[in-house]
């Protein structure tokens, strides 16, 4: 990869978007690139935070295990996001373990490297703070979610939230180009995959949504909107 095409995709990035040429030059020197298989742990919860990850191309899911090997996932992320800061800022370990869905491929900078820069660059450091604040304010909605609704409507504001960041209209309804097993449906709403597979055929049955080859197709989003907002 070029120099000049990393400071294209630096200037992707929600905390870099902000800065000059010049800044992204700089930035762009400090990167490096790396690839990661589908399914490949790209840092594991309790992993020293030495750098912190842009990711180029591919998806990858954040989760987190409790006791009794139960896992939670914490979110699904794509490209010209940023991972692994909030473990980098407090010096902590990593709080949570990252997995490619896809093939994937990242820039990587160094914790010691993002500190000189930030303090040469305070705009990216604001930038930081509104993408840490935006994450905790998911965070807090899915708290919300979790105490005050049910399976049918978590999974419902689940599948919107992922049709909205990856969906493609098609003549049947959005298609969601993310392929997750049911599994992971489960995770990422707290539920088992047994309820998760009872409730899709339920939608599926009622023609609210389509199966198809691994994907999602959302064929009435208002209702799904409604599912959400009343559960």
């Amino acid at each position: 990869m070029s120099a000049q095409d990393t400071q294209a995709l630096l200037a992707k990035a929600s905390i870099f978007s902000d800065l000059a040429e010049s800044q992204l030059a700089s930035l762009s020197r400090l990167v490096v690139t790396k690839k990661y298989r589908a399914r490949e742990v790209v840092l594991r919860k309790g992993d020293p935070a030495l750098q912190i990850y842009l990711i180029v191309r591919g998806r990858l899911k954040a989760i987190t295990a409790g006791g009794e090997g139960r896992q939670a996932a914490l979110s699904i992320m794509g490209p010209g996001e940023v991972f692994g800061e909030v473990a980098v800022l407090d010096g902590e370990p990593r709080s949570a373990t990252i997995t490619a869905l896809e093939p994937c491929e990242l820039l990587i900078l160094h914790r010691n490297e993002l500190f000189h820069f930030l303090e040469r660059n305070p705009t990216a450091a604001i930038k930081l703070l509104a993408v840490l604040a935006r994450r905790l304010r998911r965070l807090s909605e899915r708290v919300e979610d979790s105490a005050f609704l049910e399976v049918p409507g978590r999974l419902a504001k689940a599948l919107l939230r992922l049709a909205q960041r990856y969906g493609r209209s098609e003549n049947r309804g959005t298609r969601i180009e993310l392929k997750l097993s049911q599994q992971e449906l489960g995770d990422l709403v707290g539920a088992t995959r047994e309820s998760v597979n009872k409730q899709l055929r339920a939608w599926a049955s009622e023609g609210l949504l389509v199966q198809d080859g691994g994907r999602i197709i959302l064929v009435d989003v208002e209702a799904f909107e409604l599912l959400g907002a009343a559960s």
